[in-house]
């Protein structure tokens, strides 16, 4: 199903790369999904401890 999610990639161990395989599908989830969901409580975990995180759009002038 396409996404519009960004993509991210990392270089590991191959045999890291098993191991969390096999933990994702003992959790049910797709590498992605174990990804996420590790990264999701990473970011909260930070900002229970030091305050949330502003995320800034910076706006775009168009001119034509």
């Amino acid at each position: 199903m396409p996404t519009k999610k960004p993509k991210v990639g990392a270089y590991i161990e191959p045999e890291l790369a098993k191991k969390f395989s096999i933990i994702a599908k003992n959790n049910c989830r797709t590498v992605s999904k174990q990804l996420e969901y590790l990264i999701i409580q990473e970011v909260e975990k930070y900002e229970n401890e030091k305050g949330k995180i502003q995320i800034w759009k910076r706006k775009r002038i168009l001119t034509g």
